[in-house]
């Protein structure tokens, strides 16, 4: 075996140990070689496949990135990994992640081929969809359901409540937050345990996770009313949530005292009631275990200082989505329950169908804001540890970028203007990328109003060692105190909105901490907003 072969063989065998599909190409995408991970993957044999040329196995959509890779290849340029789907002969339709590496050889000026690498992404990509979903349902959830719900810091400080919340102790969200939660407490229980909710949640909470209990609370007007509690705890590094869930039972009070008057039924009440706290105490231990995972989870994306402000943020929409999915499925099994004694009005056909449409849409909104928020700080994770850099041709760097954001300013009438030379340089493409999509994100969002008008101007040469991008918008632009501010973690203009206040920190930290360049911003009220970025390269002739 001659050198070349063996490394052939060597490079194969840690593709396919690797769990990656390895195909071998020439310029003119036609293939040499197909591996048994391939034949596995596509259902094709190496016999059927190899002088075949690749188009033929690729959707016609797909046809031109693939063209463009070979293309590039066949150049000796570098193409970055990108997103196919693949058919195979099962007809099922295939996720793919794609890569490539130019096939060069002694004594050859340019690549004689090119190895195709395939990396099956279908359940990733699959899942994430899901997850997308998931947390729409959650938001809406906790804006509807029909049960309070009251999130507290471990000082007993009210941090949030839902409508219901409001409606039941007719108080609007914006009068209570900050105000610590024996508001709702009946002063005379306060003075009989002489104590605060600090202390409670302190030393006795332990007590009654896990466990639905009955109190009395004090609506605005000074009524006090019967109600039932469960309470969830969510820990992270140095800060705890409690989410409790207040049920009012006045209603459901005022029937029981019936029954005990008529003296029937009274068993089978008892009974009922023993099955439901039996299966909430389940369900909220479920809901615990499912807390404590997700935050160890977050613990490995944490960085720094900001992880307090991280978790709080995820905390707040993860523990009302799972408290919300324990109150779902409590109408579950209370409506199944009618079911199996046959007697349900149609009514409570309707009522429980409007409960579970609520809930579905409040899961499904509260999971999508936690997952905006774990892929930002993922990404502010990775562009603070990559130290990686590679040759890269400014002009098709900042015209892919424009490409790639088509989407979102098809939706926009915003122009753009740009104006930058065809040179090539060595340094931290990704870093580039990711800053300049971070600035046109900032100016849709934050600089106009939905369909104003607008210019985004992009500029960029180098000088001497430095690679200079000076990027621009005529929106509506900041005064002095949010110019000091725009680079702090977690600081927006549009938090009620949607805004996470992580953009322009991920920006800050790719040029000062992972490109070691300076970036400055000049903007002034109706006037726009200017940022100068300077990140040191090393020049190609």
């Amino acid at each position: 075996m001659n050198t070349s072969d063996h490394i052939d063989s060597t490079l194969s065998r840690i593709v396919q140990e690797a769990g990656l599909v390895l195909i071998e190409l020439d310029t003119k995408g036609v293939i040499q070689k197909w591996t048994d991970a391939a034949e596995a993957l596509l259902g094709l044999a190496g016999s059927e496949a190899e002088g075949e040329a690749i188009y033929s196995l690729l959707p016609a959509a797909q046809e031109g990135a693939f063209r463009k890779m070979l293309d590039k290849a066949a150049r000796g340029r570098r193409v970055r990994p990108f997103q196919s789907t693949l058919e195979n002969r099962e007809g099922k339709t295939l996720e793919l992640r794609v890569s490539n590496a130019p096939i060069e050889r002694e004594g050859e000026r340019r690549p004689v081929g090119v190895y195709l690498i395939l990396q099956d992404v279908t359940a990733q990509s699959r899942a994430e969809i899901s997850l997308r979903q998931s947390t729409q349902q959650s938001r809406a959830l906790f804006q509807t359901v029909p049960d309070a719900v009251i999130l507290l810091s471990e000082e007993g400080t009210i941090e949030s409540m839902n409508p219901a919340a409001e409606n039941m102790f007719r108080y609007v969200g914006h009068e209570v937050i900050g105000r610590n939660v024996d508001i709702f407490v009946p002063s005379a229980l306060r003075e009989k345990y002489a104590g605060t909710a600090a202390d409670f949640l302190r030393d006795e909470v332990g007590r009654f996770i896990g466990n639905m209990f009955e109190a009395t609370a004090r609506r605005r007007n000074d009524e006090d009313f019967p109600v039932e509690i469960a309470i969830a705890m969510i820990e992270a590094e140095g800060a705890t949530t409690f989410a409790g869930v207040v049920r009012d039972i006045s209603e459901r009070k005022k029937q029981e005292e019936l029954l005990r008057r008529l003296n029937s039924n009274l068993a089978e009440e008892v009974k009922e009631r023993t099955r439901i706290n039996d299966s909430l105490q389940q369900t909220l231990e479920e809901l615990r275990t499912t807390q404590e995972h997700l935050i160890q989870s977050e613990k490995m994306a944490s960085l720094g200082g900001m992880v307090a402000g991280v978790a709080h943020e995820i905390n707040t929409p993860l523990g009302v989505g799972i408290t919300a999915s324990s109150v779902l499925a409590t109408h579950t099994r209370q409506f199944l329950a009618k079911i199996d004694k046959g007697d349900v009005p149609e009514s409570a056909y309707t009522q429980y169908a409007m409960i579970a449409s609520e809930s579905v849409k409040m899961l499904e909104a509260n999971l999508q804001r936690a997952a905006e928020l774990v892929k930002s700080f993922k990404q502010i994770a990775v562009d603070q540890t990559s130290r990686q850099k590679r040759r890269f041709c400014v002009k098709e760097l900042i015209d892919e970028t424009l490409m790639s954001l088509q989407p979102k300013l098809k939706r926009c009438r915003l122009k753009i203007e740009t104006e930058y030379e065809d040179f090539f340089v060595i340094g931290h493409a990704g870093s580039f990328t990711q800053i300049m999509t971070n600035f046109i994100m900032n100016s849709i969002f934050h600089a106009y109003e939905d369909g104003e008008e607008g210019t985004l101007r992009i500029c960029s040469h180098l000088e001497g060692n430095s690679l200079v991008l000076i990027y621009s918008d005529d929106g509506k632009g900041m005064d002095e105190e949010q110019q000091k501010k725009i680079f702090e973690p977690f600081f927006t203009t549009k938090r009620g909105a949607g805004g996470t206040g992580l953009g322009m920190h991920i920006v800050y930290n790719l040029v000062h901490q992972e490109a070691g360049g300076a970036i400055q911003v000049r903007s002034a009220p109706g006037e726009g907003t200017e940022f100068t970025v300077r990140l040191p390269v090393e020049p190609v002739d």
